[in-house]
């Protein structure tokens, strides 16, 4: 990944990706209020339609660049070396390298005490920690030393390879195109107004104003409800995670 952004997403998923879903929506939230959400390209023109957007969109260079660039670090585990040196092969990561990863990465919680850990499994194919797992003070140093050398890399570059295989700069493109392929905008809906939304939330939560004066459903336009995974995982992908409770609409 090329931008200050991508650096710092790419750094949120070694450090906490592991931890849980309300760790995970402060920091996304820091990061939306930072007025990071959109990414470093987020620089749709209101006015065009979701494929112009695209088309004219900035893009990050090739996954495998950042792939050989991860070889040259002599930190890596012989197992994360073996996986991106057949990505850089083949031209991906597999859901079965994913997979391996994780087993790895149980394995080693276990291990260390931490053995009703549940998982739940996301759109992308990645595992996160559900709130039904049993924790304790210890296990963010637990889950640091046990992603050492199993998830910590394969996990960060398997999620971008899922989650924007096309290396759109634009966060809100990668939203918008979760959200049209799941079927819960039409075709006229855009990444420009994905990310005015964003703005809009970010805004209203920075102000201090009542959550209740503009929730998800009004700022993005359309609707967005806590028990609707599918569309909290696509605008998780434009830079906001809504875990947990939040007002909405109906």
């Amino acid at each position: 990944m090329y931008g200050a952004t991508a650096n710092a997403q790419r750094s949120l998923y070694r450090i906490v990706f592991k931890g849980s879903a309300a760790v995970l929506a402060v920091l996304w939230m820091v990061a939306v209020l930072s007025g990071c959400g959109g990414g470093d390209g987020a620089a749709s023109s209101v006015g065009e339609s979701f494929e112009e957007e695209a088309a004219s969109a900035e893009r990050y260079g090739p996954l495998v660049d950042d792939w050989k660039a991860e070889l040259e670090s002599d930190d890596l585990s012989d197992f994360e070396r073996g996986v991106l040196q057949q990505a850089v092969e083949t031209g991906r990561i597999t859901q079965d390298d994913y997979e391996q990863a994780q087993a790895l990465y149980v394995r080693c919680m276990e291990t260390s005490g931490y053995d009703r850990l549940v998982f739940d499994k996301l759109p992308n194919g990645l595992y996160s920690l559900s709130d039904e797992s049993q924790t304790d003070d210890g296990y963010f140093d637990a889950m640091v030393t046990c992603s050492q050398g199993t998830t910590s890399v394969i996990e960060a570059e398997y999620r971008a390879q899922q989650d924007n295989p096309k290396r759109y700069k634009d966060n809100g493109i990668v939203a918008v195109q979760c959200l049209r392929e799941a079927g819960v905008v039409d075709d006229s809906y855009t990444a420009a107004q994905f990310n005015n939304g964003l703005d809009r939330l970010s805004k209203t939560r920075s102000s201090g104003a009542a959550e209740e004066d503009v929730t998800p459903s009004s700022a993005f336009g359309f609707p967005v409800n806590p028990g609707d995974e599918q569309t909290l995982f696509c605008i998780s992908l434009g830079g906001l995670n809504l875990g947990g409770d939040f007002n909405s609409d109906e």
